[in-house]
């Protein structure tokens, strides 16, 4: 700006003048056409609620807002200029073409068109978003292998206590390990994960008809989904289970605490 406002006048004073009443018209261009662009945005998000669905809106006004107000943490240096030669549109433009600035990372490559590398922020930002919910749900993948495998050894334990009889105050110990790697379904990107369960527990046979015991087991999980996104996920668990006999029949129940940390 103050190049521009040296062509006008060289008395330093009229150009810092000339570059104050640029950038206050600049500013209030610039919050009213942002006022017009969130009124069109909540108009059409009303609308496409209307007619229902699960439709992901792309803020990228929003987007925008938060590059304008830290440009550097987007790699960018320069939000007011453009680096294509002033009259040339994006479209026919190129780093080779004579009068291109390449001196700054810009925000603009011409007059209304982001550069390439605002492209290459909203493109992330759009995969985000899409992503997201599928993501989230991955991560029911490390609480479900947690829960079946301490509940694959617990269900080991009923089954032996249903083929045998334990003597009356009799105390039993068992225990199991379970760990596998498993690959993502329909995913280009080649996800895979692995989990590893180790479960011990202990019973007591209080009479001939009830058994009674309990059980700790801890869990890890390293899972990488997709190239983009991979966690890391901790277990503790505890229950308390019950066998109880009459003859031929049988009645297991148990209760179970799990407590996970994902990263």
């Amino acid at each position: 700006m103050l190049a521009a406002a040296a062509t006008v006048s060289s008395n330093p004073f009229i150009q810092q003048l000339l570059v104050e009443q640029l950038l206050a018209g600049y500013e209030a261009a610039a919050g009213q056409a942002s006022a017009l662009t969130d009124y069109y945005n909540q108009m059409e998000e009303k609308g496409l609620e209307q007619h229902g669905g699960n439709i992901a809106r792309a803020d990228i006004n929003g987007l925008f807002k938060e590059i304008l107000a830290n440009p550097q943490a987007f790699g960018l240096t320069n939000t007011v200029g453009m680096a294509c030669p002033p009259g040339v549109s994006a479209s026919a433009c190129s780093s080779a073409m004579p009068g291109f600035n390449a001196s700054q990372d810009y925000l603009f490559a011409d007059h209304l068109h982001p550069g390439p590398q605002v492209h290459t922020i909203i493109a992330q930002y759009i995969q985000s978003i899409i992503a997201a919910p599928v993501q989230a749900t991955y991560l029911n993948q490390s609480v479900q292998s947690m829960a079946q495998g301490s509940r694959t050894t617990l269900d080991s334990r009923y089954q032996q206590l249903r083929q045998g009889e334990n003597p009356v105050g009799s105390l039993g110990m068992f225990g199991g390990y379970s760990g596998g790697y498993q690959r993502y379904d329909n995913n280009e990107a080649d996800g895979n994960g692995n989990h590893n369960n180790l479960t011990v527990g202990v019973d007591y046979q209080l009479n001939e008809q009830v058994l009674l015991g309990g059980l700790i087991a801890g869990s890890l999980d390293k899972q990488h989904p997709d190239d983009n996104y991979r966690y890391d996920a901790r277990g503790f668990q505890a229950a308390v289970f019950s066998h109880l006999r009459a003859g031929q029949a049988w009645l297991d129940s148990d209760l179970h605490f799990l407590s996970a940390k994902i990263q």
